[in-house]
Parts: structure tokens; sequence; C-alpha cells
């Protein structure tokens, strides 16, 4: 059954295969239709749902950087998302959909499972409401994850005309793709987790599947993204009132090979950017300004760098190889928290979270609680360490979006490459990344992003 799903999927918009051998799938699956719920849970434990995260965005942001002999080995999306640039053609990658593990290929197998369900069959051992709740979870996140790069930043007073993303709601392939606006498609994500929390248990099976704490989470990262900072609060502190544990790091194995287990008690959802030789994994080096900012005592300077022998740092991916956290935590969700508390003035209670997360950071007994004068120096405590804390979490391009819409916090970020200077500066229309060139090509409702 998953091969002709894994076919079948990549035909989602027509770009990948043929109309005659979309059909030669579907005559396919004819064969191997999934007909009951337990079929249905199946597809949304497929690994593919977990794996390959969009990645672009955390090529072109500012925690990191490629020297110029690790640059060629890049592809070429990747060098023109590192470079913010479009200089060579742009064939779609996992980002969009044209790979059996694509972004679209994900929204294509939870329409699969949600329009499948609505006939589906059952012995009572599988729960049909969580199925649903998983698909509309995976739905949601992979519509919230593409409008962090190929749609502009939400602006209230544009979102109405802005485009979004297209909103893939059904698995007929037939219906054409065209894009929502951006207000449509982050409404479109809301409906989807708000749908899906009453549906989905307080704690799953496994962690890489969905559950209420993973809904509220992925609203408290979208709200936060659209600046709306009071309901980003909110929402984190509905997870957090469901979940709150927190890894020591004191009690970590620093001799192992991964001392951070990839399903440790931090992670609410799991699931990864599969970045293996590209510039957040091994090929890059750390900002040296960045890795200064972690005290002698902060653990994760231990547990998250390697220093090479020219002096420069690796990130050190600490739980698994060539993959890179991209899923929801709860450490995210005390910073949402103390940000949303900071920017609303609430001085004590921003510092109260990020001291509570700090305090299993550091060597036991050398941390001292940080203290502000005011809320708008918590507010800089907090976003210097939800900088550190989430480092190649795969949220650093979107918070950079958001703060080019703030004065204190936009900056213009620079990359030198054989002696060419690239530029991004604040507000740029770079910060919405080209959609594929193949896609532009072959779906003729897919428009291209401004300036590009």
């Amino acid at each position: 059954m998953r091969k002709s799903l894994y076919i079948a999927a990549v035909c989602i918009f027509s770009l990948s295969c043929t109309k005659d051998k979309w059909f030669d799938a579907k005559q396919n699956l004819t064969q191997v239709v999934p007909i009951r719920v337990q079929d249905f849970q199946a597809m949304m434990d497929n690994i593919i749902m977990d794996w390959n995260s969009p990645y672009l965005g955390e090529i072109g942001c500012d925690d990191h950087y490629v020297p110029d002999a690790q640059f060629t080995q890049l592809t070429t999306n990747e060098q023109d998302a590192y470079t913010w640039s479009h200089d060579q053609p742009y064939k779609s990658v996992v980002d969009w959909a044209l790979a059996s593990d694509g972004t679209y290929t994900r929204v294509y197998y939870a329409n699969l499972v949600l329009d499948g369900l609505k006939t589906a069959t059952g012995d009572g051992t599988f729960d049909y409401e969580n199925v649903k709740g998983q698909a509309l979870f995976y739905r949601a996140k992979n519509f919230y994850d593409i409008l962090q790069e190929y749609a502009p930043v939400y602006d209230s007073s544009k979102a109405a005309t802005d485009l979004g993303v297209p909103l893939r709601l059904e698995s007929d392939i037939n219906i054409a793709s065209k894009r929502a606006t951006v207000k449509d498609s982050y409404n479109q994500v809301i409906a989807d987790l708000t749908a899906a929390i009453p549906l989905l248990p307080v704690t799953p099976l496994y962690k890489t599947r969905p559950s209420q704490p993973a809904c509220y989470a992925l609203l408290a990262r979208l709200y936060l993204s659209v600046s709306d900072y009071a309901d980003a609060g909110k929402y984190a502190d509905s997870c957090l009132s469901l979940y709150t544990t927190l890894v020591d790091f004191n009690a970590l194995n620093f001799t192992a090979t991964y001392p951070l287990p990839i399903y440790n008690n931090d992670v609410i959802f799991n699931c990864s950017m599969n970045v293996g030789g590209g510039p957040v994994s091994y090929n890059a080096r750390v900002d040296s300004l960045l890795y200064q900012q972690y005290d002698s005592n902060d653990l994760r300077k231990k547990l998250f760098f390697i220093v090479n022998a020219d002096k420069s740092v690796t990130f050190k991916n600490s739980n698994y190889y060539n993959t890179c956290f991209s899923g929801m935590a709860i450490e995210e969700m005390y910073i949402v928290r103390a940000e949303s508390r900071a920017r609303q003035g609430q001085t004590a209670a921003a510092l109260a979270d990020i001291n509570t997360l700090l305090r299993g950071r550091y060597k036991t007994g050398t941390y001292v609680d940080k203290t502000a004068a005011n809320a708008d120096d918590a507010l800089l405590i907090v976003l210097a360490e939800r900088r550190k804390e989430l480092l190649m979490h795969g949220v650093r391009w979107s918070d950079l979006r958001r703060f080019n819409k703030d004065p204190r916090f936009a900056k213009t970020l620079t990359r030198t490459i054989a002696g060419k200077t690239y530029t991004l500066e604040p507000g740029s229309f770079k910060y919405t990344l080209a959609i594929p060139d193949d896609v532009i090509s072959q779906a003729p409702g897919i428009v291209q992003n401004p300036g590009w």
C-alpha cells in the first residue's frame, strides 16, 4: 500500500508525473484502498509525516554561516536559500511538493485520511476521532510551515489580499490549485487545530503522534508568528496546563554519542528537518557572537556545540544523526509565554518562566535567577534566551520575519561567498521565498511571489 500511496502522493499538482501515470497509480490503488480506521492510522504513522519539515528558511537565518569550500557542496536550492537569491532554476524540494516526503505530500496524506474516514469501518480497537484529529493536525502543521517560507509575513492591513499558499482540503487531485489569501491560510490552520483538540488525547501513545498539548503548542507558535502576543501566551499557557515536564541537563550523560534522547521529556511532538550535509548540519559554522553568549556554566554550550581545531564552532546535533528537531517542545512554550508576558508588561511573571527553564540548563548550583528593571529589559532577556534555547529548531526564520516589524529588533543580514557579498534588509521581499519554478510553469493557478 505504501508504495502505491507514494506514487499517488507525488502527483498532487500534476507536477511530478503525467496524468497517465497518475491513473496507473490509481488503478493499482483500487486493489489496496484503505477502508478501516486502522488502515488510516497506519497512514498517519508513516515516517514521512514526521520527517523532512521545511528547512530552507532555517538555511537563510543568521545563526550560522558556511565556509566557501562547503558552499559548493550545497544543492542549488540550498545555495539560493543561503544567499537569499534566485540565481538558478529552482525546482521543488521537500519544502513544497515534488518528493515522496514533501510538504504537500503530507497534506495529501492527511486529506486521504479525512476523506476516507467518512466511510471507514473498524473493529473498535482503533479510535476514529483520534485518527481524524491527527490528520487535521498534520494538515494544519504543514500549511503553517509552508506559510513561513512562501507567504509574506502576516500584516493585518493586507492579509485579506496578500497571497498565501494553496489550501488543498480534499484528496481529489483534479481540483486545480490556487493560492488562498494570507488571512484565509492562517484561518484554515487555526480551524484545523481547533477542530483537532477535542478529538486528540492529552497524552499520545507515541511522541510522533499529535496530541492536545501539540495543538496548543502549534497555536502558540502561530500567534507568535503573527505578533498576536496575547493569544500566543494564552495557548502556551493552555499547553503548559497539560504538560510541564522539563529535562534537567545535569542528569544527561554527556559521554554518550547523543546525550539527549530523541523522545526525551521536553518533547511534546517529535518531527525533524532532514538536513543531511546541508548548511544547517555539519557543514555549518555557528555564528561566533552567538556562541559567546552561552555562559561557561551553561550546559547547552557543551550539549549543542563542537569547537573545531581552527576555533570555529559546529552545531552538534545532540539527539539524532543528520536531523534537526522541528517539532514542539515544552521549553518553547515557557519561552513563548515569557515573551507574551514581557510584551504585556508582566516583568516578574516573564522572568519566572525563564528562570524555571534555565535552572535545569546550568550546572547545579551555578545559576543565578535573572532580574530586570522593567518589562522592556525582561523582553531582551527572553528574546536572547529564545535564540539560544531554540537554536536549529526551525523557528528563527519566522522570528526574523516578525522582528522586521519592530525597529528595536530588525536587522540587516549579510553573507560573503567567494568575495561576493549578499544582503538581506529588514522588510525585504526576499523574506518570502520564490515559489519553485516548476510549480509556476505547470500549475497556472499559482503565481510567483513579488520581486522574484
